[in-house]
């Protein structure tokens, strides 16, 4: 009877470090998947962050150009500036405010803060406006607005005499 004892002992050590065995192997699978998981998410956050970061110095470099210009920056191709339509297969949206680029894509919404004191959101064709036309049109338009693809935001440098002195405004609206 003994012996008989001694065997199944035997069997349920050798069962117990089998379980033990799949138990290691499950968490250090679950590890390194969670590891490949989290860096996918990070790569995918720094591409959207890129996004607004690339957008933000554009817009800053575009609104110290002297002399009127325009350009078309679009949510897809065939602009001047071009953004991804999509990243990771989710669509990418943009957002420009008076203090910041927004880019949203997925989960993810990056804000990239941007250098330019006076940004107008509107369109105009106007050559002469007084200074308090402008404030007001300013408070009425604050933002873009979501422009997602294919969508194309304006980004206009213009001359205009505001309240008798010529002065160049930078617009930035959606087309």
């Amino acid at each position: 009877a003994r012996g008989r004892a001694f065997r199944g002992s035997n069997v349920i050590e050798w069962l117990s470090s089998k379980v033990a065995m799949a138990v290691a192997v499950l968490v250090i699978t679950g590890t390194v998947l969670g590891y490949f998981a989290y860096q996918r998410s990070a790569s995918y956050e720094h591409e959207v962050a890129e996004v607004a970061r690339s957008l933000a110095r554009y817009v800053e470099a575009f609104s110290t150009l002297s002399g009127e210009v325009r350009a078309i920056v679009t949510v897809g191709p065939g602009g001047n500036h071009e953004m991804p339509s999509s990243i990771n297969g989710k669509p990418v949206t943009v957002n420009i405010t008076g203090t910041a680029v927004i880019v949203t894509c997925g989960k993810y919404t990056v804000a990239e803060a941007h250098t330019i004191p006076f940004l107008h959101f509107w369109a105009t064709e106007n050559h002469s406006m007084n200074t308090s036309a402008i404030a007001l049109m300013d408070i009425d338009h604050r933002w873009t607005g979501d422009v997602a693809s294919p969508g194309k935001i304006v980004l206009e440098r213009r001359a205009i005499y505001a309240s008798g002195t010529e002065q160049i405004f930078t617009f930035c609206h959606p087309w």
